[in-house]
């Protein structure tokens, strides 16, 4: 009886800790990105950037404190970092709408903190629909150019992919400015952008799970042990 005391003991402390861990996750911003992980293999767009010309097609991979997460460029101005670079950002949620202004899309004069919101959320609607693992190569590249054309409308494509290329990115805008996301996503901003507007890497979207999705899988680990200990309660009564 000791042992499944124990048994219990760690298992309720294990199961508060991450519920505890998922709910902060919610909340917790980190100031700094390391980026680990370059061109996924996805196909590549060239644009008329002097800078970047032919960009390779998302996600890049990093890391916030000790989490891994994907890193979706929506800034096709700046080149991304070097593999194994450590940069200071600014981390803006939809759901703080002051956070908005250290955005490069605020800096750049776009308009108001709730404009500004809106159109990361159009954005972020726009690197759900490249999640899906379904897609074609063609269909990624059309997204990504929506999002870089909603990023900078100055944007061209010399070399359209296909026929049509140029009308399904503007269907995928238009889509997008309907649709945009309110939650479940972060802005990544340099904080060279606000601090002298040059030097700065890429600015990035990662999608965050929905607070209500990190309380539910709280709740589940908590109702989890329950039960486990009330298998055990019952055993221990038929023995």
């Amino acid at each position: 009886m000791l042992t499944l005391t124990r048994m219990n003991r760690s298992f309720i402390g294990a199961t508060l800790l991450a519920a505890l861990v998922l709910l902060a996750g919610a909340t917790a911003h980190a100031d700094s990105v390391t980026f680990t992980g370059g061109y996924s293999g996805n196909p590549v767009l060239t644009i008329s950037d002097p800078t970047l010309g032919t960009v390779n097609i998302d996600p890049y991979t990093g890391t916030i404190g000790t989490q891994s997460v994907n890193l979706w460029c929506v800034d096709p101005d700046h080149d991304a970092p070097p593999v194994g670079v450590t940069w200071k950002v600014n981390v803006a949620t939809p759901g703080n709408l002051s956070s908005m202004s250290n955005t490069l899309q605020y800096l750049k004069g776009y308009g108001s903190d709730a404009a500004v919101a809106q159109l990361y959320g159009a954005l972020a609607a726009l690197v759900m629909a490249m999640e899906n693992p379904g897609n074609s190569a063609l269909t990624d590249q059309e997204l990504q150019g929506a999002i870089w054309q909603l990023s900078d409308p100055s944007l061209t494509f010399p070399t359209p992919p296909s026929s049509n290329f140029l009308s399904q990115v503007a269907a995928d805008e238009s889509w997008a400015e309907h649709h945009y996301l309110t939650s479940g996503f972060e802005v990544l901003t340099d904080v060279n952008e606000k601090s002298n507007l040059t030097g700065a890497y890429q600015e990035y979207i990662v999608m965050t799970p929905e607070p209500s999705t990190l309380l539910l899988m709280g709740l589940g680990l908590i109702s989890l042990f329950c039960f486990s200990r009330r298998k055990a309660i019952f055993a221990g009564v038929a023995s």
